[in-house]
């Protein structure tokens, strides 16, 4: 598959409570790839937990600083400006999968640190014919949901979901 190819890309932005500490923001990267990779049934396999081109597929990726077998297309770059300007002048994490979404159990233990304030998810399928501008990305539609209701539309396509700590979100 080439790289201008993919039709998939799940997307995930971290905004943070206050302000992370360059070593605390590693491990919570680390802990959301961890948690990405159980979700998603591989992390007791041998082959996929060890073969950095099986990880490749398997893990989320940072699109400004890939591994070597991640794959960064076209379209990843408008969607990380994209996530950028929702996180705004925050230094939040921007993570990205082309092939699987963010399951709720990523979400359920993201929500569990104090130090995650809300997070930003697009779950976007597009033909492979369509191309997405960032005028068209940007026009998205979006959502602002609380944790408790990300588990009942966690595959929502092609919509921003901004999914927000209980104690933000109101009754």
């Amino acid at each position: 598959m080439a790289r201008k190819d993919f039709d998939e890309h799940y997307c995930l932005a971290i905004y943070p409570q206050g302000r992370w500490k360059k070593a605390y923001e590693e491990k919570l990267v680390s802990s959301v790839k961890a948690s990405f990779l159980k979700a998603g049934g591989h992390s007791d396999c041998e082959t996929c937990c060890t073969c950095p081109v099986c990880r490749s597929f398997e893990e989320m990726f940072d699109p400004t600083a890939p591994g070597g077998y991640d794959q960064v297309c076209g379209l990843c770059r408008p969607l990380d400006d994209l996530f950028r300007t929702k996180l705004g002048k925050t230094e939040g994490i921007i993570l990205l999968s082309h092939f699987r979404p963010v399951a709720p159990e990523t979400m359920a233990a993201l929500f569990k640190d104090k130090n995650v304030k809300k997070v930003y998810i697009l779950n976007l399928r597009k033909k492979k014919t369509e191309e997405l501008t960032a005028a068209k990305l940007a026009a998205m539609p979006s959502k602002v949901i609380s944790e408790k209701d990300y588990p009942q539309c966690w595959e929502e396509p092609n919509t921003i979901l901004e999914v927000r700590r209980k104690e933000y979100t109101g009754p």
